[in-house]
């Protein structure tokens, strides 16, 4: 009861190994009542049939027993009718003697004859082997082979007799004859050595047609079986009534020992499969990949035990249940070996998961219950050499794939040269390339094994290594950007043309696994469609996001390098007197990025350079309105046309980014400005309608940024500053909406 409670609580720590596996308990629970209940009727039935077949044991026992005794009461019977003829019959001593003489005579006469014609009859034998032995081999029609049977059985029980009557006479006659008899060693060993061969071949004779063969090879098995049987019923009786016996001199047990052919056929079978798993063996050990193409004839073996040899060998030998059990047994034991070996790869594992595949497929067809069959082929659960798979997949895809990031982020940040670019001149990394033919390679290795667990847990553990190829680039790249802003000279050059290569690598990266998803779809049933949909479309999400990161970052280099004229806006020297020059600033920005977008154009995929362009549209209007922290700056609404400069900063602005985007890309960030301009110029008794007027349109308009606005302005005082702070009560909650681009201007 303990052992039973001990192996109980192994196979549950087994089963929950991990806190996850608790929300399987409904599941397992599930499964587990119904293994039971399956288990339970399959043994009711076995205990019924146990039962049955016991009760039927014990009736034939009783039979035996009841015929053992009739047999004895005969014998006795025999035995005092005798001892009383011997008193009936006048002479009786007399007779016996002469009977006596006259049965020695005629032993000593067979025997003589049957010594005069060994070398003859043994001709004969060895010359019907020769005529067996044509140019189809040994596994030709053999005519021969009953007859040759026959008469070596005659001269095999000739000798045992023989012999066993020369253990009366001296030594020098025992092995006299042993030489005499010697003569039929080579001929009894050719026939034996051709029986291990048809033996061992019973299967190949069967697909050779020869079926003849097959039925007189059984036949003498069950010609043999039948002596080996009456050899034992006398050695039996010998040994239980040896006082019965020893009185009737008929009865001769002699030396005849049992040939067990049917045994042997067990043995030569058993030897033949070990040979043959010992070759798939030695290929398994030099290439893992032969495990299937090594088992091919395996179920093809099985099917014919099952569907020919059944019909032509007697029924009571259960031919196909003995051949089952053996490759069964010899199976196991193989895979369990190699299973459990410490240098077995992932190829290998996954040729196991779908070798018992087939495996249970192949008995499915042939109709036998794999539960019945003890212990099971794989000796360990299936779901654990699928884990054992994958965690060697893993690491095995996580070393290569480590590699191929590292020699990407070396070459990054070393910028020794310029990055690959394909024949339109974008940029790009090789080992995006490099990491996605690893990925299908063994997607498709899983795919072609047909085991969608297996296939599911590769996908899932691709997309692991994606994303952290994304999480890579998210931290290189912002160290490197870091460095940029505020040690540039500390870091080699090219930068801005290994980000572009960095940001197509993510777009591509999405697209790879996208077809990867796609792909693989339509071969799937729906729950695992659904599984793969989920895994690899959130890492073709996670790449999309990961190309808009890189996008800013590389807007970040761009307006490092407009820090000068960004800090100039709404100070003493962005005010100029002649209008010809109010936008000599922004017309600086427009200039410096229509140089960069022009690299974009070039480096960039097409669609990312677009995307780059509006970030840089919105990240000006962002830079603009933020412009009002620069220190010193200053809105002289009373001496100078603060209105009239801002709008035609606007204007250039706005022309530039309509023609490099569109009209409604420009329109969705720049009109903001004119709201920024009334709040700038607007009268003291006006501004609290023009905040409300900004404040309903962008509802995360930042107050404090409000504050420094005004603030700024030249007629600035303590009541204008007072004015908004002094009837935010009077302004009704604006409902909140999508964040707008006046959420992204902070004061600070």
């Amino acid at each position: 009861m303990e052992d039973a409670q001990a192996k109980a609580t192994a196979k549950l720590a087994e089963t929950l190994r991990h806190p996850d596996d608790l929300e399987r308990i409904s599941t397992l629970k599930t499964q587990y009542t119904s293994d039971k209940a399956a288990i339970d009727a399959q043994l009711k039935s076995s205990v019924h049939m146990q039962l049955d077949v016991t009760k039927a044991g014990m009736r034939a026992v009783d039979d035996a027993q009841k015929d053992l005794n009739l047999i004895k009461e005969e014998l006795i019977k025999i035995d005092r009718l005798c001892s009383e003829a011997q008193t009936m019959i006048k002479d009786f001593p007399i007779i016996n003697e002469v009977s006596k003489v006259h049965r020695n005579f005629t032993q000593v006469e067979e025997f003589m004859t049957g010594l005069a014609d060994l070398s003859k009859n043994i001709e004969e034998i060895e010359e019907m082997l020769n005529d067996d032995n044509t140019e189809e081999g040994l596994l030709g029609p053999m005519p021969n082979l009953l007859h040759v049977h026959y008469k070596l059985g005659n001269l095999r029980d000739f000798r045992d007799d023989a012999m066993y009557q020369a253990t009366r006479a001296t030594d020098d006659t025992s092995n006299t004859l042993a030489n005499y008899f010697a003569v039929m060693d080579d001929a009894i060993a050719e026939f034996e050595n051709r029986l291990d061969l048809f033996f061992s071949s019973m299967l190949d004779i069967i697909r050779g047609r020869n079926v003849s063969l097959i039925v007189r090879v059984a036949k003498i098995i069950e010609a043999e079986e039948n002596a080996d049987s009456k050899i034992k019923a006398l050695q039996d009786a010998t040994s239980q009534h040896s006082d019965l016996v020893s009185r009737f001199k008929s009865i001769n047990v002699g030396a005849r020992q049992q040939k067990e052919y049917k045994k042997r056929y067990v043995e030569v079978i058993k030897q033949s499969i070990a040979e043959r798993i010992a070759e798939a063996e030695e290929l398994f050990a030099e290439d893992s990949g032969t495990l299937l193409e090594s088992f091919e004839w395996y179920f093809d073996d099985l099917f014919i035990a099952k569907d020919m040899l059944t019909r032509l060998v007697p029924q009571k030998w259960k031919i196909f249940e003995t051949y089952l059990n053996i490759y069964h047994a010899q199976m196991h034991e193989f895979i369990a070996k190699i299973a459990t070996s410490g240098d077995l790869d992932g190829q290998g594992l996954l040729q196991i998961i779908l070798w018992k595949g087939q495996y249970d497929s192949g008995l499915k067809q042939l109709k036998v219950d794999k539960t019945t069959l003890d212990p099971p082929v794989l000796g360990v659960p299936e779901e654990d050499l699928i884990k054992e798979y994958l965690k060697i997949i893993v690491s095995k895809m996580s070393e290569w794939m480590n590699n191929v990031n590292r020699d990407d982020v070396k070459e990054f940040q070393e910028r020794k040269d310029a990055p690959e670019a394909n024949e339109a001149g974008n940029f790009f990394l090789q080992g995006a390339i490099i990491a996605f033919q690893i990925i299908n390679q063994q997607i498709d290795v899983a795919s072609d094994a047909g085991k969608v667990s297996v296939l599911l847990g590769v996908v899932d553990e691709c997309a692991g290594l994606l994303k952290n190829r994304q999480s890579l680039w998210d931290d290189i790249t912002r160290q490197e950007i870091d460095t940029y802003l505020n040690e540039p000279e500390t870091i080699p050059e090219g930068l801005f043309e290994w980000m572009m290569a960095v940001a197509n690598d993510q777009a591509r990266c999405a697209v790879f696994t996208e077809t990867v998803k796609s792909r693989l779809l339509p071969a799937l049933p729906k729950k695992a469609q659904a599984h793969v949909e989920q895994s690899l479309g959130s890492v073709v999400d996670g790449f999309v996001d990961m190309a808009g990161i890189i996008t800013k970052r590389i807007t970040e280099i761009i307006f490092h390098d407009l820090r000068a004229p960004i800090a100039t806006f709404f100070t003493p020297d962005w005010y100029s007197p002649n209008p010809s020059a109010f936008t000599k600033h922004m017309e600086s920005i427009t200039v410096t990025i229509e140089s960069y977008l022009e690299d974009c154009r070039i480096g960039l995929d097409p669609s990312i350079a677009g995307e780059v362009a509006l970030e840089l549209s919105e990240l000006t209007v962002i830079s603009y309105l933020s412009a009002v922290r620069n220190k010193g700056a200053k809105f002289l609404v009373n001496t100078a046309d603060v209105g009239g400069q801002v709008r035609a900063d606007v204007m250039t602005g706005f022309t530039y980014f309509r023609d490099t985007t569109s009209l409604e890309a420009a329109k969705q960030c720049w009109p903001v400005i004119e709201f920024f301009i009334q709040l700038v110029i607007s009268p003291k008794e006006g501004l609290w309608d023009t905040y409300v007027q900004f404040k309903t349109a962008y509802w995360d308009l930042n107050n404090d940024w409000v504050d420094l606005v005004i603030r700024c302005r030249e007629d600035s005082n303590r009541d204008m500053m007072g004015i908004i702070k002094g009837r935010m009560k009077e302004f009704e909650a604006v409902p909140i909406g999508a964040p707008t681009i006046m959420g992204k201007i902070k004061a600070k």
